[in-house]
């Protein structure tokens, strides 16, 4: 329940950080600019985040995201993107199961790799 509420938190204030840029670049006249430069960004950021492994509809590499701001529309596209961004910055995003951590409870793991009974290793 708990990590519900924080990806809708997450979600809402992804909202109110777009609407407020957007309000405040459109009294300068910068509107134009912040969508490109929010664009550039979310494309350079979700590989560096590295999106893919994580369980979203918008998870993709830069290439996905990029098709995705410019077909779908970024008005659409960024609040979600940057709503998937703290989500995992909150550490409540889900990882896929091919990229989850190793777990040290495999009775045949050691922290060195597979037991070898062969060579006298030993747990």
């Amino acid at each position: 329940m708990r990590n519900r509420l924080v990806s809708l938190m997450c979600l809402l204030v992804a909202i109110i950080i777009t609407v407020t840029a957007s309000v405040v670049t459109e009294y300068f006249g910068l509107f134009f600019v912040f969508v490109l430069f929010s664009i550039v960004w979310a494309v350079l950021d979700s590989r560096r985040a590295r999106l893919w492994r994580y369980y979203s509809g918008i998870s993709g590499g830069p290439v996905t995201i990029l098709a995705l701001l410019l077909l779908l529309g970024w008005p659409i596209i960024f609040p979600w993107y940057l709503g998937m961004r703290l989500k995992i910055l909150a550490g409540v995003a889900r990882l896929r199961e091919e990229y989850q951590p190793w777990r040290m409870s495999d009775a045949t793991m050691s922290p060195s790799g597979l037991v070898q009974p062969w060579r006298g290793r030993k747990l």
